[in-house]
C-alpha cells in the first residue's frame, strides 16, 4: 500500500505481452491498457485504472487555487514511517481546534447581561 501525496501526470497506454496461441507464438497484436502516473518525491508509480478508484483521490491543494500558497511537498513511496508522522500531527492539529473552540463557545454560555429596557 502507498501513502502520501503525489503529483498526476497522466494516462498513457501500453502495450501488454500479447497471448501465446496453441503453437507456442502471440496469436494477434498485443492488447494496449491503460495505466495512470503518479509522481512522487523519489520515483513515479504505475497504477492500473481498476486500483486507481480504491487507491487515489483527488487532492486540491491551496497552491493551486491561490498565489503565493506553496503546493504540498510529495511524499516518497512506501514511507509509512513519514506517512504515520504527519497523520499524528494532523490529528494533534485537529484536537487543539476543537479544544480552542470549545473554550469559545464556554465563554460565551458564560457571560450574563443585562436584558433589553423596553423602548419608552
Amino acid at each position: 500500500r502507498k501513502y502520501g501525496i503525489g503529483k498526476f501526470l497522466g494516462i498513457r497506454s501500453i502495450a501488454e505481452d500479447a497471448p501465446l496461441g496453441a503453437d507456442g507464438q502471440p496469436s494477434g497484436p498485443a492488447p494496449r491498457v491503460g495505466y495512470l502516473f503518479i509522481q512522487y518525491a523519489d520515483n513515479q508509480a504505475k497504477i492500473k485504472p481498476e486500483k486507481a478508484s480504491e487507491q487515489l483521490y483527488r487532492y486540491a491543494s491551496p497552491g493551486a487555487i491561490k498565489a503565493g500558497v506553496k503546493p504540498p511537498k510529495l511524499s516518497r513511496i512506501q514511507d509509512r514511517k513519514g506517512w504515520q508522522q504527519r497523520e499524528a500531527n494532523t490529528k494533534k492539529h485537529i484536537r487543539q481546534l476543537v479544544v480552542n473552540q470549545m473554550c469559545v463557545y464556554l465563554q460565551r454560555l458564560q457571560c450574563v447581561r443585562e436584558p433589553y429596557m423596553p423602548p419608552p
